[in-house]
């Protein structure tokens, strides 16, 4: 096992005390007669060896860890979650924090969980966590330790907490007017879930608000793939005077599925269908035609998210105990090759 170097190890190679090290290494003057010469070769010396600080001695004098968790429940490896937390941890490492990742914290064993969080002194909690009930608990058992929480999904903004995330409506309503204004009266929509999310009642808004046609006939929800797969079909078999001229999908991989089963049943994108994705992935950046999409500013949350939770750890008192803090940031619509104009 590797030892770490240890003020008494310098000590000794210099020949002086350990109280003399430690003054030298921190800097500091307050009456102690240490000559500069002696200063800088007890750092080179320092530095030769390998002496880096214990972190664990400093937090116990300052009473501080600048440790922050990451609670996950989603896959890591999703090209949304990675970006956002890839951008907050290089935001949190710029301040001096570190992160702490934490897995599967579901109802079975958040306690346990938790518990493990607070055993290791963590000052703020990060989390992306769609089960509200999961969310509340995490929540109230971060106040009791006056510890504030951070959150990602914005659908579950209660009075309590911080919360980051994008303004659907913005790109929204852009992808929208920019379809209107390429002539396409009849609109569909490919959703995540249900209706009732937050994201398909814009996209359902904005319909309302520039007087596009749209019919629950026209519209489809699901949480996976294959779903999607079954259900593009089935809306684009309709007779063309059926069916929407265009789609606008809950994300960008069901505009991918809406593209390919376009193709697989001989309509031509965007000659024969307009289709609309959301989230600006780089994994869809190389289909054909280029995807037309609602962009997310996924790097601007996880910075914005960073920002937010260490200026709650900073405060005197945490507002977040009393009122939920909300950070939206605009989403973008960005016109490229799978749309176009009717006929």
């Amino acid at each position: 096992m590797k030892k770490f170097v240890s003020m008494k190890d310098i000590a000794d190679r210099v020949g002086i005390s350990r109280p003399t090290v430690s003054f030298a290494l921190n800097d500091r003057y307050d009456g102690v007669g240490i000559s500069e010469e002696l200063r800088q070769k007890i750092k080179k010396t320092a530095a030769e060896m390998g002496y880096r600080r214990n972190g664990v001695v400093q937090s116990l004098l300052t009473n501080r860890t600048k440790q922050i968790a990451l609670l996950l429940n989603v896959n890591i490896k999703h090209e949304y979650t990675y970006r956002v937390l890839h951008a907050a941890i290089g935001e949190l490492s710029a301040a001096g924090y570190t992160a702490r990742i934490f897995h599967d914290n579901t109802e079975s064993n958040l306690e346990e969980t938790m518990e493990e969080v607070f055993a290791q002194r963590i000052e703020g909690i990060i989390t992306i966590q769609k089960n509200i009930s999961v969310f509340k608990q995490i929540l109230e058992m971060g106040r009791k330790q006056d510890i504030p929480v951070l959150d990602f999904y914005l659908e579950k903004t209660l009075d309590q907490g911080i919360f980051v995330g994008n303004d659907n409506a913005a790109g929204i309503e852009e992808a929208v007017k920019s379809l209107k204004e390429q002539g396409h009266k009849h609109i569909g929509i490919m959703g995540l879930t249900d209706v009732n999310s937050l994201r398909n009642q814009i996209y359902l808004q904005s319909m309302r608000k520039f007087g596009i046609k749209n019919k629950p006939e026209d519209n489809s929800y699901a949480g996976r793939n294959i779903e999607h797969q079954a259900n593009a079909r089935r809306l684009l078999s309709r007779p063309a005077n059926k069916r929407p001229t265009a789609y606008l999908c809950g994300t960008d991989y069901i505009a991918v599925v809406m593209i390919m089963q376009a193709a697989l049943l001989g309509l031509k994108v965007p000659q024969d269908l307009s289709v609309v994705g959301f989230g600006g992935l780089n994994v869809v950046s190389h289909i054909y035609p280029d995807l037309s999409t609602v962009v997310q500013p996924f790097e601007e949350e996880g910075v914005a998210a960073a920002r937010e939770l260490i200026a709650e750890i900073e405060r005197p008192r945490c507002k977040s105990f009393n009122k939920s803090i909300i950070v939206k940031l605009k989403t973008k619509f960005v016109d490229k090759g799978s749309t176009s104009r009717v006929g």
